[in-house]
């Protein structure tokens, strides 16, 4: 999750608890603004207006209508998953599920 830089590796080898790495996170993540693919269009504008750059309406309305592409075909993706899967996942990607208020 890109909290650190190269000088830094050696303080992140030293997490080994969800908590400690939800603490690296706060405390270390450079990243200003992360732009989820769900969510494509309306948090690429945000980035964009939050950066205080310029973009022409049309640009903004080629963005917010342009049609999806590559949108995957396997259908409900929870029949993927039993309870056992779901509380493993859970468990080792919670930095993200709750960082990003992911729900199954």
């Amino acid at each position: 999750m890109y909290c650190t830089f190269k000088d830094q590796i050696s303080s992140l080898n030293q997490v080994s608890t969800q908590d400690q790495l939800l603490d690296f996170y706060r405390k270390n993540c450079f990243i200003n603004f992360f732009i989820r693919s769900e969510n494509l269009e309306i948090e690429l504008l945000d980035a964009i207006m939050n950066c205080h750059l310029e973009i022409s309406d049309s640009k903004k309305f080629r963005i917010s209508n342009s049609p999806k592409t590559n949108t995957s075909s396997r259908g409900d993706y929870q029949k993927y998953y039993n309870q056992e899967l779901i509380n493993l996942v859970q468990e080792r990607d919670s930095l993200i599920i709750d960082s990003f208020n992911y729900e199954f």
